[in-house]
Parts: structure tokens; sequence; C-alpha cells
């Protein structure tokens, strides 16, 4: 697939070198915009009718690489690689014993009322997830010493190292520094908002951003996971500061009535830019598209038209005028009215719904198409190998949309 947008994917106009590293999906090339449509090359060639619109990566894809690869160059700091190997050892050491032994599992259920949740190596979001199961277990100010004493406990019949008030430590000082980046992770993979699209992305960086940059300034500091707050920080401008160069996230961002022109500051001097910068250019898309339509309007004649006498004189230039600022008044509707997850909103701005479409249809992540996927896979079952196309393909969209089908039943 990454090979077939290689070889007929829109070409860069912007390079720039890129990380060495293999885990950098970018692959060494940069990626800019271009419309994203196929486009109708010279039809006489043979080899080449169509090219590919521009590859973009998967935005979950590389918050992963943000929480394990970047997040590890944290290691090079001696106290915090001490204190998170302890910390993380232990843990690991717990769950690898509740996970083998019954024995085990039942002595920790008798002990904590609960079972630990159990991480796997495929996805980082399990990890974050069995060490914030830990963090909640010990953060109720009521019952922190009766849990603290059982996990002790449970450490001894274990055999495994105690934990300590510096683990304790590390474990919450952790969790208070990944959970933006969890959280963003179900955003973009639509775990958290099910018509997530290419508009969330530049807001939703810009939220771990500010929440990463509020740690730093934290009082009192961080007392172990400072580095870490500093190489996350520097992994999201490694990773994500081109999609801000990116014609096609900003317009989505502004468009989508969720975020509008939230998302930047307006204290700094190159988001006051920047901003200037998307509204000319929605400005001139929304000109371009208001005239196409006048202009298709124009040339219709209807039959009541060629009897009328004085036809031409609503063609005049008052009116053309008008036309003219219809664009312009609704830009400004739209960015002054109150922001908003429900897209039927956009039902009071057909133009800026018409370019909400063209630019906020497109996914920031592909989990979406792998769950698609795997539903497939459990549909088209060895048993079933002999269904047929169209029957397979509205088994596939009935199941994928399962609670809307419920909701119209329902309500039926």
């Amino acid at each position: 697939m990454l090979k077939a947008f290689k070889l007929f994917g829109a070409e860069p106009v912007i390079n720039e070198p890129d990380s060495a590293e293999e885990d950098d999906c970018f692959n060494g090339e940069d990626v800019v915009h271009t419309d994203l449509d196929f486009e109708l090359l010279n039809i006489d060639s043979e080899e080449e009718l169509y090219r590919l619109p521009m590859h973009f990566p998967c935005a979950a894809h590389l918050l992963s690489l943000l929480a394990k690869a970047d997040a590890d160059s944290a290691l090079s700091n001696a106290q915090f690689k001490k204190k998170s190997k302890s910390a993380i050892g232990k843990l690991q050491g717990i769950f690898n014993k509740q996970q083998r032994s019954s024995l085990s599992k039942d002595k920790i259920k008798e002990l904590l009322g609960t079972l630990f949740v159990i991480p796997n190596d495929t996805r980082w979001n399990a990890w974050f997830d069995a060490i914030k199961h830990v963090h909640n277990l010990v953060s109720d100010l009521v019952t922190v010493k009766k849990v603290k004493s059982n996990l002790k406990a449970v450490c001894e019949f274990l055999k495994i190292p105690v934990l300590t008030s510096e683990d304790y430590l590390f474990i919450s000082e952790y969790v208070s520094v990944m959970t933006p980046v969890s959280y963003a992770l179900d955003v973009l993979q639509g775990e958290q908002h099910t018509q997530v699209s290419s508009g969330y992305l530049l807001p939703t960086i810009v939220v771990i951003r500010r929440r990463l940059a509020e740690l730093a300034l934290k009082e009192p500091p961080l007392a172990i996971c400072k580095p870490l707050v500093e190489a996350l920080q520097e992994g999201l401008s490694k990773r994500f500061d081109r999609f801000f160069k990116l014609e096609y996230f900003q317009l989505a961002a502004v468009l989508h009535p969720k975020f509008k022109l939230n998302w930047l500051d307006y204290q700094d001097e190159e988001d006051l830019k920047l901003k200037n910068q998307i509204i000319t250019r929605i400005e001139t898309k929304l000109k371009a598209i208001d005239a196409e339509k006048s202009s298709s309007l124009n040339k219709s004649v209807s039959p009541e038209d060629e009897r009328d006498f004085f036809t031409l004189l609503s063609k005049g230039g008052k009116q053309e005028n008008f036309s003219n600022s219809v664009w312009k008044m609704e830009l400004s509707r739209y960015l002054e009215s109150k922001n908003t997850a429900e897209l039927s909103c956009l039902n009071q701005f057909p133009l800026i719904k018409q370019l909400f479409h063209y630019y906020n249809d497109g996914l920031p992540a592909s989990a979406a198409c792998e769950r698609l996927f795997s539903l497939g896979g459990r549909i088209l079952t060895p048993m079933r190998t002999l269904l047929g196309d169209i029957n397979f393909e509205m088994l596939v969209f009935l199941r994928s949309n399962k609670k809307v089908v419920d909701s119209l039943a329902f309500s039926h």
C-alpha cells in the first residue's frame, strides 16, 4: 500500500531532513498538502491514468511511537531511569505472577478485592491502563493506607520487592504526564468520539502541548518525571510540527464547528499570522464556491424566464454585489456562533458545510479501517465461504452501524 503511494502519490513540495530511525513512518520524505482527490493524468498514457492523493501517516501510530520510542529517551537521565526501572520492574513481576498462577490470582483477589489489569505487548494503551489501575487503587484518601498495606502483603506473598513510597510517587507522576497522550490516542482512534475526522488532529496535539507545558511549570515541580515531560515535548515537535504547516489540516480544524479558531493562541504572533492566513484561504475558497453556484444559476433559464420580458433586470449589478457578500456574511456568522460538536449546525451554513465535507471526510487514524477489516473477518468465517459479495457488504454495513440500526428499530 505504501509503495503505491510512493509511486503514484502526489509529489512533495517541501523537503526537510527527517529522522533516520526505523520507526518513523515518514521514511525520510516530508508530506505536504495537495487536494485529497484522485488526479486524472494524461489519458493517452497507458502507464499512468490516475495519481493517488498525498499519503498521511496514521496519527494514532505516531502517538504510540511518541509514548514508547520518544518516552524511552528520558531514560538517559540516570535518576529517572533508576526510579522507572524500580517501579515498573516490580509491577511487571506482579502482573507476571498473576497471569501464570491461579493461586497468586486468588490471593490478589482476596487481599485487594480486584485483580490487576494485565497489559499486552502490542498496544501502549494497555500498559498505561495497567499502571493507571494501580494508581487508582492507591489514590483514594480514605482507603489508601489499607490498600498500600494489602499491596505490601501481595508483594510479600508473591516474593516480589515491596513497592516503596518513591515507587508510588513515580506511578502517580507517570500517570499525570501520560494521561493527555492516552486520551488523545482514544480520541483520534474514535473511541471517545464517534464522529472524529481530520479536523481533530491539530486541536488534539495543541491540548497535549499545553498540558505538558503546564506540567513542566508545575509548582511544586515534578520530582521524578520532568525528563519524561521534556522527552515528550521534543517528540511532539519532531513528529507533528509538519502537520501544522499543511493547509489541509489547518482548514479542517477551523471548518469543524467544535474547534473553529480556539486551538490558536491569540497571544502568539505566529498563531495570529496563521489565523489571518487561514481565514484568507477560506474566504478564497468560499468565494469560488459561491461564484460557481451563481454562474450555474445564471446559465439555467427556465421557460418562465424566456417568456418574461424583464428577466434581464433581475441580473443587475445590485443583486451581484449582494451575492458577493453572502459568503462573507456566512463566514462571519459561522465564526461568531457557539462552538458545538453537533454537525447539524452546519445546515445553517451551506457554503461552510460544503468545505467541511471536503476537508473533514478523511480520518486522522487508521483504527476505524482496522476495526472494519476485523469485523469482516468475523463475518466471513470458514462456515460462510459461499457468502456472496453483495450479502457480505450488507452484513458488514449493518454490523458496523449496529447502534444506528438498533436505535431506528427501537424508535419504530
